[in-house]
């Protein structure tokens, strides 16, 4: 694992490869958005249509079994993995940890 500031990410002519899970932090929504697209479009490689799902964490948080499910649902047209936002998920971060550092120490495709 490794931190990266966002100014450094958004200045970056090669953008480093994301790993299977990637968190912003920080107190400034502005920066939060402008890391949230230029990650999009990385991961996205350009295909809009490629599978998104998002979560408010304080409107409801999502179970970790929907997440699981998203993360590892093979998408029907192909294309490239598959991206789950989880927006404020202090309290799923909270309530899954046990199962994010699992996650984070097997790496999947």
């Amino acid at each position: 694992m490794s931190t990266l500031a966002v100014l450094d990410y958004l200045a970056a002519t090669e953008r480093l490869a994301p790993s299977g899970i990637c968190v912003l932090f920080g107190d400034e929504p502005f920066l939060k958005r402008l890391a949230m697209t230029a990650l999009r479009q990385q991961m996205q490689s350009g295909d809009d249509d490629a599978p998104v799902s998002t979560y408010d964490c304080e409107e409801r948080r999502p179970d970790w079994r929907d997440v699981a499910d998203e993360l590892s649902t093979a998408s029907l047209f192909g294309g490239g993995p598959r991206l789950v936002i989880l927006d404020r998920a202090d309290s799923f971060v909270s309530a899954n940890r046990e199962r994010l550092e699992d996650y984070v120490a097997r790496p999947r495709h």
